[in-house]
């Protein structure tokens, strides 16, 4: 430890806090002295400490007293109780009340020096926890989420009557649409916003580990112990993502979880009781998997309490400006970058374009093009093929793009399959999805074009 530590010794035995302070300067501490206990809280209220050694038997003061008091007012500060006094119920009592370790007098130097050294560093743990904790608050802030769209609008109401409850959410909406976001955004402004938030991929669980995943582990012969998720998301909010892709076994071992709100961890020997709140995403209608047999309607009935339905950025494009200017802020601070704005046409593009991605494809765009961006703004050459040749665009007055106007305002040299690609989509649409008109337009035949939609997993919406 370094001399920015700084520990408060309150006795009121002079020469043992003298002594005290003598062997905990020799270790680089700094050190103030109080005799009392009230003069101790006069110097935390003028002073920061690292850690507190405290005395509970002093004259005209109750050590519990000014315990509790000291934690009331920073309940992350390490206290270590010193004391004559060897009374399982005191200790016991100072303990509940937060103390971090005891130590009898007269002290032994050695064991002095290890429980110090450990107070700290769960004093420098703990502070990190916090740190880390208001970041991830700030950053899901319900005032962060963007949208003026009628649909988004419909969210942020629904929100404020589910935030400060335990209702059980289940979140609609396409991949990369923002579920887990807005989990999180229910998470960290609600009650539980200081327990932990644990997001579950339930199509990434195979069955043979179910039970270890899900409940965890304990194997005392071999001093391990494996929390599940359940266990981990104690205390806090445990969201199953892409809860529609639960195997059949997997839906009963949750159905019963839930309803019982108790694990039995493997190996263990008692059950553990679960305090969680729960929220679903799911990028399919429950309803329409429970009619066709494949999700359980008991299960149905548990997770699909408050339904949110969360739009496609297609369906919200006046937000994508003000989401634009968000990512270029995160960005610039992530990879260094000094990107200052995008032009009025790379806007018009991205604007302009559907977003099968969602949010999340959006976000890889703008990453990508700042890092191609040379002096300060994101101009259409820095964008992608796919996303600038976007044949609904109505660039230049309307009617499609211009694929060699596209490859005239790039000064880069665009990967062909992003350039055939491109091609492909126009076409299709120029040529209404008529499958024979688009080979001939194209110079190839519809067996050739077949493969090719198929190479780039590009869907047909009609052909005539």
């Amino acid at each position: 430890m370094t001399r920015h530590n700084s520990i408060l010794v309150i006795d009121d035995e002079v020469d043992f806090t003298q002594l005290m302070s003598e062997i905990l300067q020799r270790s680089d501490y700094n050190v103030d002295n109080a005799n009392d206990g009230m003069e101790g809280l006069e110097k935390m209220m003028s002073h920061t400490y690292d850690l507190v050694m405290l005395d509970l038997i002093m004259p005209n003061t109750n050590g519990l007293d000014i315990l509790q008091k000291i934690k009331e007012n920073d309940p992350s500060l390490p206290v270590i109780i010193l004391s004559g006094d060897g009374r399982t119920h005191v200790i016991e009592r100072a303990i509940d009340l937060g103390a971090f370790d005891f130590l009898n007098k007269p002290v032994e130097w050695k064991r002095l020096e290890v429980v110090v050294k450990n107070a700290l560093v769960n004093r420098q743990l703990t502070q990190e926890v916090i740190q880390l904790r208001d970041e991830l608050t700030r950053q899901y802030d319900i005032q962060n989420l963007v949208g003026n769209s009628s649909k988004m609008q419909e969210i942020f109401r629904n929100l404020n009557r589910i935030i400060q409850t335990d209702v059980t959410v289940c979140i609609h909406g396409e991949g990369g649409a923002g579920k887990e976001t807005l989990a999180k955004v229910i998470h960290f402004n609600g009650y539980r916003k200081n327990g932990p938030f644990i997001a579950m991929n339930c199509s990434a669980i195979p069955d043979a580990l179910l039970d270890e995943e899900l409940f965890g582990v304990v194997q005392p012969e071999l001093n391990r112990r494996k929390y599940g998720k359940f266990e981990q998301a104690n205390g806090g909010t445990l969201y199953l993502d892409e809860i529609s892709k639960l195997s059949p076994m997997a839906q009963v071992k949750i159905l019963k979880t839930l309803q019982e709100k108790r694990i039995h961890p493997i190996g263990a020997e008692y059950p553990v009781e679960l305090d969680i709140r729960v929220i679903a995403g799911t990028d399919k209608h429950l309803d329409t998997e429970v009619k066709h047999g494949n999700f359980r309607e008991d299960l149905y009935y548990l997770v699909h309490v408050f339904p949110l339905f969360l739009p496609p950025l297609r369906d919200r494009k006046p937000d994508i400006p003000t989401l634009v200017t968000n990512f270029i802020e995160k960005y610039n601070t992530k990879n260094n970058t000094a990107v200052k704005r995008i032009s009025d046409s790379a806007m018009q593009y991205l604007t302009e374009y559907d977003w099968p991605g969602n949010i999340r494809e959006l976000e890889n765009v703008l990453e990508r093009s700042m890092l191609l961006v040379e002096e300060d703004t994101i101009l259409p050459e820095h964008l992608p093929m796919n996303v600038i040749s976007h044949g609904g665009a109505t660039i230049d007055g309307g009617g499609y793009m211009d694929i060699k106007k596209t490859f005239s305002i790039s000064s880069n040299i665009v990967p062909l399959d992003e350039v055939e690609e491109a091609v492909l989509k126009q076409a299709l649409r120029m040529n209404n999805y008529n499958m024979s008109s688009t080979a001939t337009k194209l110079g190839i035949g519809r067996t050739t074009l077949y493969r090719k939609l198929q190479k780039y997993q590009i869907k047909v919406e009609r052909e005539h």
